[in-house]
Formats: structure tokens, sequence, C-alpha cells
């Protein structure tokens, strides 16, 4: 497979997709996820300090995305 379809397929906005249709299978996308180099050796340390103590900022969101997880599971029929 050539390196730029490569990308294409396992890009993380369409993988779950390309599953779905049979196009890869999970244990293709497992592969790919474990041949990728570590990069850690370029990370850098982000500490991030609120203006507000505790004010609960950012908690409503971080509840309403893990409701849009709960709500597909396994079970859930996918259409496109």
């Amino acid at each position: 497979m050539r390196k730029e379809s490569e990308e294409k397929i396992f890009d993380v906005r369409l993988v779950q997709k390309h599953i779905f249709e049979g196009v890869i299978q999970m244990k293709d996308y497992e592969k790919y996820l474990s041949n990728i180099p570590d990069s850690s050796e370029h990370m850098e340390e982000l500490i991030l300090e609120s203006s507000e103590q505790d004010s609960g900022m950012g908690t409503e969101i971080e509840n309403d995305n893990l409701l849009d997880q709960e709500e597909i599971s396994s079970d859930t029929e996918i259409t496109l």
C-alpha cells in the first residue's frame, strides 16, 4: 500500500467509516497504530493555570462529550 493511500485510509477522521464499510479491519488499524514511530522526545510539557479557582468552567462541555460517547455503543446501528 502506498504511503499516501495508507494515510488516507487510516486518517483518524475516516477510520471508523472505513472499518464499518469493510475497507479495513480493526486488526489492520491496530497494526498501523503500532508501527507509528514514538516521537515523545519532541514533546513539551504544557501547564495550564485557571484564572478562576475551581470555577467549574468546562465541566458542562466535558459532560456533554461523555454523553455523546455513551450514546454510541457497539450495539448502535450506524447509517451513512
